[in-house]
């Protein structure tokens, strides 16, 4: 599991990195600020991004934007010592999986939040897994040379392939919706 920690603290980018090192399966990356954290995205790709919520040079609520607007399913997990209620639930509305207060505690929270990154990197990777394997599937379907078919017991056709489109002559959203019995001639 990578994780990209950001945080202008060395304190706390030191106890993040060590503890997490220390749990097997977990490599970890730093970075002081948020431009630092964009080249490294640029870069690579991390499971999980842990961001402090004050940087120098934007709000860890920004660089979730940046992140969350590249496409990037990767946890994200909003840190600060700010202890107001808003900036807990602008991380939440802006695409945040996790929030953490920092202060004392927050030696205490990290295994929790260590349980919280492999159950939810295990998920990620189970729905890319299954979203690849259902997109293999289509497009073997989809593309197979056989006439292929789906539709309900009435008739009306929910799924159709590339042959069948060819075959009768009209788009996906022409047939679907249509009634396959009604091709089949009366006599048969």
């Amino acid at each position: 599991v990578s994780i990209l920690c950001v945080d202008d603290e060395p304190l706390v980018l030191e106890v993040l990195k060590k503890f997490f090192e220390h749990e097997p399966g977990f490599s970890v990356k730093t970075c002081t600020n948020g431009k630092d954290a964009l080249e490294l995205l640029n870069a690579l790709e991390f499971d999980a991004i842990i961001s402090d919520y004050g940087l120098p040079d934007m709000d860890g609520i920004n660089l979730l934007r940046e992140v969350r607007g590249r496409g990037s399913s990767s946890l994200f997990i909003i840190i600060t010592g700010k202890h107001r209620a808003q900036v807990a639930i602008d991380a939440l509305n802006n695409g945040a999986d996790y929030y953490v207060q920092k202060g004392g505690g927050i030696v205490q929270d990290i295994p929790q939040l260590a349980e919280f990154i492999s159950e939810g990197v295990g998920k990620i990777r189970a729905q890319r897994a299954l979203f690849e394997s259902e997109r293999t599937y289509r497009s073997i379907i989809e593309n197979h040379s056989d006439i292929l078919t789906r539709f309900s017991p009435e008739g009306e056709l929910c799924f159709v392939n590339n042959s069948y489109m060819d075959f009768i002559g009209k788009q996906n959203n022409e047939c679907i919706g249509g009634n396959f019995f009604s091709l089949i001639p009366q006599r048969e």
